[in-house]
């Protein structure tokens, strides 16, 4: 009898040759399948040559073989139906011995060699009971206290003061801002509360034409385009001409100015002296 008969017969190489030619049909090499299911080439070899000594004797060799199955696509349990392998489950008073073969071991045996380790588990139970009741009859008390270098025990120590709490910082105060005068000529603004003046234009849907100054001296003059962003600052005042006013969206120190519609227009930022 040949070992493919003696452990699995016709069936399983038919399988293995099933499961073969189905994962060449789909383009696959065994070191795919074998990283894809944590399955060792040389197993899946062996399940595709219809050879079961080769694999791990009982639920590992079915498991292989259904993992195998179910990866390609194919119905696990009809496979393992198909190879033999679905009762071949090994009963609980049998071993695999060294050589794939089945051995038969009496139940008086297996208590026999189980013996030793009961003892050795036995001994490591007495020593923790022993170490547990030593501990748990120690005298509260009978070691002194921690002392300090100086002599003094822990518990004589002043308690650590408690951290100072800081009281919270005052809030910055926020810009006040003071319309002076607003006409189709002038948008004039006096601003409280800030170190540095800041003038932001936002340009709509048509182009605005500019002539920026800042604290007398000439910025930008240039035509805006729409989308357009520019941020101008100055210590004391910022000048803007606007050539087509009611296309702009201007923000001071943080506050939406009311739009205009009005096309030129000189917007005049100041800090105010109070």
């Amino acid at each position: 009898m040949s070992k493919t008969t003696a452990q699995g017969g016709g069936a399983m190489e038919d399988v293995g040759q099933l499961l073969r030619k189905t994962r060449e049909g789909r383009g696959l090499t065994l070191e795919e399948v074998a990283e894809a299911t944590k399955i060792r080439s040389v197993y899946l070899e062996a399940i595709e040559r219809g050879d079961l000594s080769a694999l791990p004797p009982g639920v590992y060799a079915r498991g292989f073989v259904r993992a195998y199955a179910e990866f390609l696509g194919l119905d696990g349990n009809e496979v393992l139906i198909q190879s033999g392998l679905s009762a071949r489950a090994a009963p609980l008073s049998q071993e695999v011995s060294g050589n794939g073969d089945v051995s038969t071991l009496s139940q008086p045996g297996r208590i026999r060699r189980a013996i030793p380790q009961i003892a050795a588990s036995a001994a490591l139970l007495a020593v923790l009971l022993g170490g547990y009741w030593f501990l748990a009859n120690r005298h509260p008390g009978s070691a002194p206290p921690a002392s300090q270098p100086n002599g003094t025990t822990a518990s004589q120590l002043p308690a650590t003061p408690p951290a100072t709490q800081r009281p919270p910082a005052p809030a910055a105060p926020q810009p006040v801002l003071q319309v002076v005068k607003r006409n189709a000529s002038q948008y004039m603004v006096d601003v409280e509360n800030v170190d540095q003046l800041q003038v932001v234009l936002r340009v709509g849907p048509h182009p605005c034409w500019i002539d920026a100054e800042a604290d007398g001296h000439p910025v930008e003059q240039r035509t805006l385009q729409p989308g357009e962003t520019r941020t101008f600052t100055g210590n004391q005042e910022v000048r803007i001409v606007a050539g087509r006013a009611s296309s702009l969206t201007v923000t001071v120190n943080g506050q939406q100015l009311e739009p205009v519609t009005w096309d030129v227009l000189t917007y005049t930022v100041k800090k105010s002296s109070s």
